[in-house]
């Protein structure tokens, strides 16, 4: 893990603890100010936890890199072998807990999933999994403890929950998430939140959102609506603004200039919209961020 930290252009930007046990390791992160790193692939699935601060993370596909936004207090599984480029604007935590693919794999033969060396864990982003984060808490809790006799087998046990985990909600061959009824299909649902967050400030659609989605405009709006409690259109209009939220906090960056990237169609109009969903305004929303940083 000496990498990540190597990868940051600010070595006080990020600090590292690693903690390692057979099947799993623990890297608990602790981000300050702002700042970016790129993430080699690692040879573990990852189950990271992030509280304190929202932030940003890139993920190569077809050679294209997809910008995703992570929410506060998110849970972020990823696959072994996958990287990305990682960027905050605010001092936060992280834990991530790396799992040995051979532990999945065995737990896949445990429970009785048909092929087990064929499983794979898919990603996930959008979501916060308190079991996950309540076992990362556990692992932690176990980690911060003088080393003790029955420490392997509480680790090992914490390690297979993990997994068994993983099987049940983030693989292709384990159960999968439930449909809202009458809702999205999760894969198109993810789809249609990776679309929104890579084109954010371009002028979308209902149409075109449908297309993403797969199905018909008529059904769409409804169906995202059940889904996500909220319109398409107004989840696009507070997506938004919380991207507006994170360029107000860097510093040099006019409100003028956010409105136009954001799609608004003036200042005025994104300053309306802001007061509204976040209850100030963007000057002064940036103005007390930037004092809490320099304090």
């Amino acid at each position: 893990m000496a990498a990540l930290s190597d990868a940051v252009a600010d070595p006080n930007a990020l600090t590292l603890r690693l903690r390692e046990w057979p099947d799993v390791q623990l890297v608990q992160m602790r981000f300050r100010g702002a700042g970016a790193c790129d993430v080699a692939p690692i040879a573990f699935h990852a189950v990271s936890t992030f509280t304190g601060s929202s932030s940003y993370l890139s993920e190569e596909s077809d050679n294209y890199r997809h910008p995703l936004r992570l929410p506060a207090d998110s849970t972020l599984i990823r696959n072994a072998g996958t990287g990305a480029r990682y960027a905050w604007t605010e001092p936060h935590e992280a834990s991530m807990t790396c799992l040995d693919p051979a532990l999945v794999r065995r737990a896949a033969g445990e429970i009785g999933l048909a092929h087990p060396d064929r499983v794979e864990v898919e990603r996930s982003f959008d979501e916060r999994d308190l079991v996950c984060e309540h076992l990362v808490r556990a692992l932690e809790a176990e980690a911060n403890l003088e080393p003790h006799d029955a420490q392997p087998f509480v680790i090992q046990s914490i390690a297979s929950a993990l997994a068994v985990r993983l099987l049940a909600r983030y693989t292709t061959l384990g159960a999968r998430p439930r449909r809202v009824p009458g809702g999205l299909d999760p894969r198109a649902l993810r789809r249609v939140r990776a679309y929104i967050e890579e084109n954010v400030g371009a002028a979308i659609s209902l149409e075109d959102l449908a297309s993403v989605a797969g199905v018909s405009r008529f059904h769409f709006a409804r169906q995202f609506r059940a889904s996500t409690g909220e319109s398409p259109m107004g989840y696009l209009l507070r997506s938004r603004i919380e991207r507006g939220k994170v360029r107000l906090r860097e510093r040099d960056v006019s409100v003028s200039r956010i409105a136009t990237e954001l799609g608004f169609a003036d200042q005025s109009h994104f300053t309306r919209t802001f007061r509204r969903l976040v209850g100030t305004s963007p000057k002064r929303f940036a103005e007390r961020r930037h004092d809490d940083t320099d304090t």
